[in-house]
């Protein structure tokens, strides 16, 4: 009997009209439907990418990073992040504090690199993951470990794919094939019982974590190289 290993990654995503912006509210719930997440997840990463480009949000922005999903701290630290220049035109967001996380490490991730074509020098290192997550394992646990480790090993198995599943328009016919091309080397890496439910936002922010990681190291080990 197969063990089935299930990640699901919930999206909770409204935007109503107002003259405020409502910070994370873990509380707020809604039908979840394919039109519904569709337009959550375009209006999330047009917030996201606006605000990777706020230099003055730059070292909240890393903070937030660091925390992991259901950490207590995880919506206190967000609250510093909600931006009325980044808002649509009077409305306020309701949103959950993990899949905002996703949606800026894809933000970043295509900041920094959507033209940059990786190479293999961009897996040469390794990365802890273990290491990574010990301060905050008890709110991570195995399956967080798990899913890092397996898509790191995926994206080191196809680092091209990986790059053009990020870098692709949300929505987009392109991004609907990569996303069934990527599912084959993810579930390659993960033990021959386990299988991974994620949305779509979920699996595109969590290979966005591993290449931004992956290629920040890389970038910053070369330039010390260099001098």
């Amino acid at each position: 009997m197969i063990l089935r290993f299930m990640l699901f990654i919930g999206i909770f995503f409204f935007i109503m009209p107002s003259s405020n912006a409502q910070p994370f509210d873990d509380s707020y719930d809604s039908l979840y439907n394919a039109e519904f997440a569709k337009r959550y997840e375009i209006a999330m990463y047009k917030y996201s990418k606006c605000l990777v480009n706020l230099i003055k949000r730059e070292k909240f922005t890393k903070e937030y990073l660091l925390i992991p999903d259901n950490h207590p701290d995880q919506n206190i630290e967000g609250n510093k992040l909600i931006i009325k220049t980044c808002l649509p035109n009077g409305s306020r967001l309701v949103f959950k504090g993990h899949l905002f996380r996703r949606s800026l490490y894809t933000a970043l991730y295509n900041k920094s690199f959507r033209k940059i074509a990786p190479t293999n020098i961009d897996i040469a290192i390794e990365f802890d993951y273990s290491e990574e997550i010990a301060p905050y394992y008890k709110e991570m646990g195995d399956a967080q470990l798990l899913l890092r480790k397996a898509t790191d090993c995926a994206v080191r198995k196809d680092l091209n794919l990986a790059h053009n599943f990020v870098t692709a328009k949300l929505h987009s016919k392109k991004e609907n094939k990569l996303k069934s091309d990527i599912a084959k080397p993810l579930q390659e890496c993960l033990p021959k019982k386990v299988r991974l439910q994620l949305t779509r936002q979920a699996l595109k922010g969590q290979f966005a974590e591993s290449l931004y990681k992956l290629r920040t190291i890389s970038t910053q080990n070369s330039l010390e190289a260099a001098e």
